[in-house]
């Protein structure tokens, strides 16, 4: 959520902003999806419930996981698709 939405739901005093004593889940990638949409792939990090999850442990966490002939590195969707069926890091129950 970000700070004008955060206003209209009224609650701008805890979310909207990036900043101490605010709850905040954010995706780090590497790149500018305002720029280039397609980073938005380009996972590095991701700080959900206090957490940094840095990508090469959640893709340790999926072992299954190959990366299809022809995929790029970068390409996120077969993790997605595992991590939409199986959860997330380490058998949490019901998807992300």
């Amino acid at each position: 959520m970000t700070r004008t939405p955060a206003r209209v739901f009224g609650v701008a005093d805890r979310l909207g902003t990036v900043e101490p004593g605010r709850i905040a889940d954010l995706t780090l990638v590497d790149g500018d999806p305002f720029a280039d949409f397609a980073d938005l792939v380009r996972v590095r990090a991701t700080l959900r419930g206090g957490f940094l999850h840095q990508r090469p442990v959640v893709e340790r966490a999926f072992t299954g996981y190959g990366t299809p002939a022809g995929a790029a590195a970068d390409d996120w969707r077969g993790v997605l698709h595992q991590m939409l069926r199986d959860g997330c890091c380490g058998g949490a129950e019901g998807g992300v």
